[in-house]
């Protein structure tokens, strides 16, 4: 008889902050005397914060297509662009008299989709920006009593009812008690996010419940793993549900500390699994028609999980080499040996499907970049390959580039799905977290990209060489501005273990791998629009 109560009663997302805690604080006082409603009011709680989630990262959104300079300089919207080592000022141990515009200063905009504001952005554009405020300030202020509650350590309920002879202090239990009340907690966490996070796409935050309650044991990492995974493999669902679930994978193996290196290996190695087999259909459709020309919006699923692997990689890399007892060492000039499931994303990277070309260009740079220095693949040849081919067909390439390049056919056919390139781009579920008091619960568990990085990521270069003539056509991949540096330069520079993907045979200058020196300080990889 309460459940309707309470959730007709609950405050709207638009009335104060003081309001929304002070109605979940009593609710979750409620659910500690009676058990049987627990699981009900966890789930309106979370459910409640993913709707202030949602409306945040919507208005942020329509912020910035009316491009207010005012929310320019409010709002980080893209923190992959972050410089290595730039400070987050947004860690007040107390929300109480925070200072607004720091509380908005670390949002990142994770998605991608356009709208626009109706009113005048002179009338609407500071109002706006007090409300996104406004919000985010309750998120933080929701989220932290959702932590604070699962934090605390499980104990049998209370008495409903009490007299002056009832002490009001919860009765003790045993370790085995905690956690199975805990393992009881993860799975109604499941259920909620089965059933609402993972099918909303602008969730920025609320994911995180998950990702800080998989670390509390083993079992539950184990657990949000598998559910992620089986999510990925289920050939019952649309292939945009198993996108979005791809997304989930990379993004929580590559950030969560408490994930072990026998997981993320065997992750890869069963993503590395529907790599080999998707190629080894598209070679034999090649084989027997030499102008087959995969259409990309079939192949979304393996250009999503060839993307988690791009990624995966960049922060995991010391794990994957062929012992896997052994962290491989940076600087090491000597080959390295890859566990062998690794093999199959150089064939795939050459394939017709040419993932380089179709996944998120962020993610594809910094690939590039890592692999080459730590002497995995060399991929800076068919990026530029991937850049000409846009320009100029394979048939008839204008003269200043077919004297310099010849583009591989079979990768001048392919062409790109605006549906798909949106997806891929639009999602990554655990980029950092920039709420300011309840990132405590996330910081210690959380893998941030300074902790990985290669040590030339935190150097710039002094000078850039002046561009060749023949390569001023256009800019390097995912940079307007960048400068490119000699060729000769760029036979040096990459590492003689590394494979080298190059269907021309021709060297292409390696500045590509300067562009990103501080593109992984914020690590946000969903883009934000770039003004």
């Amino acid at each position: 008889m309460l459940q309707p109560f309470i959730t007709s009663h609950f405050p709207h997302k638009k009335l104060s902050k003081l309001a929304q805690t002070t109605y979940i604080r009593n609710l979750l006082t409620l659910s500690e005397y009676c058990p049987a409603l627990s699981d009900t009011i966890l789930s309106l709680i979370v459910e409640r914060a993913q709707q202030m989630d949602v409306e945040i990262q919507v208005e942020l959104e329509d912020l910035d297509d009316d491009n207010d300079p005012e929310a320019g300089d409010i709002f980080n919207l893209d923190g992959f662009d972050n410089v290595i080592g730039e400070e987050d000022h947004l860690h007040n141990p107390d929300l109480c008299g925070e200072d607004e515009e720091e509380i908005a200063d670390g949002l990142s905009d994770i998605s991608s989709e356009n709208g626009d504001l109706a009113e005048d952005d002179a009338v609407e554009g500071p109002a706006n920006v007090k409300h996104i405020q406004d919000m985010v300030s309750k998120l933080d202020a929701v989220l932290t009593l959702v932590f604070e509650h699962l934090a605390a350590t499980p104990s049998e309920s209370r008495p409903f009812f009490w007299s002056s002879a009832t002490p009001l202090l919860s009765s003790p239990v045993t370790p085995e008690r905690q956690l199975e009340i805990r393992h009881s907690q993860l799975w109604n966490l499941i259920a909620i996010f089965k059933r609402t996070i993972v099918k909303t796409h602008k969730s920025r935050y609320t994911q995180f419940l998950l990702f800080w309650y998989s670390s509390l044991h083993p079992d539950f990492t184990d657990v949000f793993l598998g559910v992620l995974m089986d999510r990925l493999m289920d050939t019952t669902l649309p292939d945009m549900a198993r996108v979005g679930a791809a997304s989930y994978v990379a993004s929580f193996i590559s950030r969560a500390k408490h994930i072990d290196t026998a997981n993320a290996r065997a992750v890869v190695g069963v993503l590395c699994d529907y790599l080999r087999d998707t190629v080894d259909k598209v070679e034999q459709l090649e084989a027997r028609d030499s102008n087959f020309a995969p259409v990309v919006s079939q192949y979304a699923l393996f250009y999503a999980i060839a993307q988690a692997i791009f990624l995966i990689y960049c922060f995991r890399w010391r794990e994957l080499g062929e012992d896997p007892d052994e962290l491989l060492v940076e600087g090491d000039e000597s080959p390295k040996l890859w566990m062998p499931d690794l093999l199959v994303v150089q064939r795939a990277i050459m394939s017709a499907l040419n993932p380089l070309k179709i996944c998120a260009v962020n993610v594809v740079q910094q690939f590039a970049r890592v692999s080459n220095s730590t002497g995995f693949v060399y991929c800076f040849t068919i990026l530029e390959s991937n850049r000409r081919s846009d320009l100029a067909s394979a048939e008839t390439p204008p003269t200043q580039y077919g004297a310099r390049l010849k583009i591989d056919p079979k990768h001048a056919r392919l062409t790109r799905d605006p549906a798909l390139d949106a997806d891929l781009n639009a999602f990554f579920p655990f980029d950092p977290y920039k709420l300011p008091v309840s990132h405590k619960y996330i910081d210690g568990v959380y893998r941030e990209w300074s902790s990985v990085a290669l040590e030339e990521d935190e150097e710039s270069d002094d000078e850039d060489e002046e561009v060749p003539e023949e390569s001023q056509a256009g800019p390097p991949v995912g940079s307007d501005d960048s400068e490119d540096k000699s060729g000769d330069e760029s036979d040096h520079s990459a590492p003689r273990s590394s494979t080298s993907l190059d269907p021309a045979g021709i060297p292409i200058p390696g500045s590509t791998t300067d562009l990103l020196g501080v593109s992984f300080g914020g690590m946000s990889i969903s883009p934000g629009a770039h003004r």
